[in-house]
């Protein structure tokens, strides 16, 4: 979302884009700038044409809403959409109206639990709705929020925060289940006298992001929650918070009990191309150099698949998955070489993979009959600007700080990784970069769902495509698969959202104006002897009579 505190400055964001200078509040270009490169660029792009939030140079979009409609869209925000209003602060009653932008429920004995974007955790009575507690985390003026429901270990749970676009502190807790009392708290960006705090420079440590909005990995073997976090903030500028910047790109090893810290290892130091390095930690054991190693297996959005040793946090190896230019390798402790061309800069500087990164927030699979790694990739570059410390010391005009995606440059694939090397097996080229999680079955069956609608199931072998059906919208989330009275069923929701319909725009243009869809599909397994293959919804080879 476009998370702007105040609505002038949501109706500057808008009105920046559009050019739409007869609805905007007195102020110089240089203001309007300056107002557009702090609120929205993280959502609308550089040049606002698009990242998670829509295309406002659009002309299709400019002309389908009156001034009226802008206005208010500002101040109320946009319903079934990341975009809230921020007219007046959020109170309890208009926690209800945001109870739909959640990302799902947890479920620990008759409870199920949800979080909300004015980072409240809210447990509900699952047999009628009654809420049983209800938890404040932090507050909307702090610019701090949640998107995830909890992760359940035993009897307790576990979030982290989100925010980690604007100036906040993010967070992990732990909560008794049953009572909502909290257990402890770390903090991904280290306060005074805590390791890692040197790592930031002055006071940037009070605003700098880091936030964890994605589900932590329990390893029940290792009693460990492995949990990555997001990027620091300011986004695009590092001079503005010199130093590593710990936690922010980094994933974090916590005991469950504690919350004490036993490792750390971070996959972007002083990150500044949004590479978000939130994605899933899967603990597997390879075999490296000759020994069985317990490790984590990590795709980041920075274009390298990692493993790092679950025990310690020895880093093992990191190879790209797609392509990247901002790093010329590691060093054998596991630190990236950066390139330093590839800095954001105010005149601009051409870097892959782009801020959409070579993997979303959703997540690859790891089969345990083939023992290898599936992932849904991105292929993009950007040009990253930064109007940041440099720049308003030499005295320069404001600019933009933020990325545009090269055009025509974005697709996808579905990959095999072996997870002892990080070499690919096999790849399947997609024309549009991939959004859905991947499902790999005990059947040899791996199952995703494409930009285009295609809800897709593969060889887990050889790539060969099986099935696929066409659900009339992009997938976004992942297939889930259960067994329900002795029938197997295959279950994904289809609606185009988030960044997709955003990143993908300049990169991948036929997907501009997309159907935004809304449905949940479900599916049974062929009956056993079934003989007749269906490709698309269809026979491929029908009866003529």
């Amino acid at each position: 979302m476009c998370p702007a505190r105040r609505a002038t400055a949501l109706f500057v964001c808008l009105v920046a884009g559009l050019g739409v200078a007869s609805l905007a509040p007195a102020q110089s270009s240089d203001n309007t700038q300056a107002l557009f490169n702090e609120h929205c660029v993280v959502c609308h792009g550089a040049f606002a044409e698009g990242g998670s939030a829509p295309d406002l140079t659009n002309p299709q979009w400019q002309a389908q809403r009156t001034d009226e409609e802008l206005a208010s869209a500002i101040a109320r925000g946009v319903s079934e959409t990341a975009m809230p209003g921020f007219a007046a602060k959020i109170d309890s009653a208009g926690r209800d109206s945001l109870v739909a932008l959640i990302r799902g429920f947890a479920i620990y004995k008759d409870l199920l639990y949800l979080t909300t974007l004015d980072a409240h955790l809210v447990a509900l009575e699952a047999p009628t709705g009654r809420v049983r507690w209800d938890v404040e985390l932090g507050k909307p003026e702090d610019n701090l929020n949640t998107k995830q429901p909890p992760l359940v270990i035993g009897d307790k749970l576990f979030i982290g925060t989100a925010g980690g676009d604007r100036p906040s502190r993010g967070f992990i807790d732990a909560y008794r289940a049953e009572t909502g009392e909290r257990l402890w708290r770390f903090y991904t960006v280290p306060g005074p006298g805590k390791p890692g705090h040197e790592t930031w420079s002055a006071d940037t440590w009070k605003t700098g992001g880091a936030a964890p909005w994605m589900h932590g990995s329990y390893d029940a073997e290792l009693d460990l929650i492995y949990w990555s976090v997001g990027q620091p903030f300011p986004v695009y500028d590092g001079d503005a918070r010199k130093g590593d910047n710990l936690y922010s790109n980094s994933v974090v090893a916590l005991e469950p009990e504690t919350g004490k810290l036993k490792w750390h290892y971070q996959f972007t130091p002083n990150g500044v191309w949004d590479y978000d390095g939130v994605t899933e930690n899967i603990p597997v054991t390879i075999e490296h150099e000759g020994r069985l190693r317990k490790v984590i297996i990590h795709a980041d959005r920075n274009g390298h698949f990692y493993a790092i040793d679950r025990t310690n946090g020895e880093f093992l190896f990191a190879k790209p998955f797609v392509q990247v230019n901002w790093a010329d390798g590691f060093t054998p402790e596991g630190r990236p070489i950066i390139n330093p061309a590839a800095i954001p800069s105010y005149e601009g500087v051409d870097v892959c993979p782009g801020a959409a990164g070579g993997k979303q927030w959703t997540g690859m699979a790891y089969s345990q009959l083939t023992h290898l790694a599936y992932l849904p990739v991105i292929e993009n570059c950007a040009t990253f600007y930064s109007f940041g410390v440099k720049a308003k010391e030499q005295g320069l005009p404001p600019g933009p700080s933020g990325f545009k995606y090269l055009p025509g440059k974005a697709f996808g694939k579905v990959m095999a990784i072996d997870p002892n090397n990080g070499n690919k097996v096999w790849e399947v080229k997609t024309r549009s970069p991939m959004s859905a999680s991947m499902l790999a079955t005990a059947g040899g069956l791996v199952f995703t769902g494409d930009a285009e609608g295609n809800l897709l199931a593969y060889d887990d072998r050889n790539a060969d495509l099986l099935w696929s059906f066409q659900t009339g919208s992009d997938i976004r989330t992942g297939p889930v698969t259960y067994r329900l009275d002795g029938v197997q069923y295959i279950a994904v929701a289809s609606g185009m959202g988030g960044a997709v319909g955003g990143y993908t725009r300049p990169g991948a243009p036929w997907l501009r104006n997309y159907r935004s869809g809304g449905t949940f599909f479900v599916f049974r397994l062929f009956e056993p002897g079934a003989s007749k293959q269906l490709h698309g919804g269809a026979e491929q080879n029908p009866p003529t009579n």
